[in-house]
């Protein structure tokens, strides 16, 4: 029991169970069993506490596992089985901002002349069908899969695009009709008129 402070002999020097059992890290020993506190070949700005265990770590606070690291490094808050997951967290997570970088592919390819868009009969069929909108998972799908953010945000922007260009036909088409009923307008005025 030691009741005070304990200082180790400077940088590098080991705490732990089993000193002997070690692990070479950027050029350094770490016990497997231990903390130290040494320099990273690149850091600058002071030595960063270095901690290994074989079976994961897990942290503790009010007498309760609060965070764990599976031996595969996934991390689990509010969760000690990660499972799959590099970051798992049971409760709600904040955030100022989140990127999600995701596979190639932008919706943009929307506005391509190639571009196959379905008709808004095609996709009104398909709706009373299936209950939902094509290529987007149904409710189902979600609540038994989750769902990826990057993904359902390109299949998202997609659908946001293709209701661009069904509004840009229709305006189109809005136009020429309000043509030939202003033409159809002054025809009758015209007719009336020399009648």
């Amino acid at each position: 029991m030691v009741a005070g402070n304990i200082a180790l002999s400077g940088i590098g020097a080991s705490i732990g169970v089993a000193l002997y059992d070690h692990l070479t890290y950027d050029g350094k020993s770490q016990p497997h069993y231990g903390m130290q506190w040494t320099m990273d070949s690149w850091a600058t700005a002071g030595p960063t506490m270095w901690m290994s265990s074989y079976g994961g770590m897990k942290f503790f606070s009010t007498g309760e596992v609060k965070m764990a690291i599976s031996t595969f490094g996934n991390v689990g808050i509010g969760t000690t089985t990660p499972g799959s997951y590099k970051l798992a967290v049971e409760g709600t997570m904040g955030a100022r901002k989140i990127k999600v970088t995701s596979s190639p592919g932008w919706a943009d390819y929307v506005f391509e002349p190639d571009y196959k868009l379905a008709s808004l009969e095609e996709t009104a069929c398909f709706i009373k069908a299936n209950k939902h909108l094509p290529d987007v998972p149904s409710a189902s799908e979600v609540a038994k899969d989750g769902q990826d953010l990057g993904e359902m945000n390109k299949v998202l922007l997609r659908k946001v695009e293709e209701l661009t260009l069904h509004l840009i036909d229709m305006n189109e088409k809005s136009k020429q009709q309000q043509v030939l009923i202003d033409q159809g307008l002054i025809w009758q005025f015209c007719w009336r008129s020399n009648g």
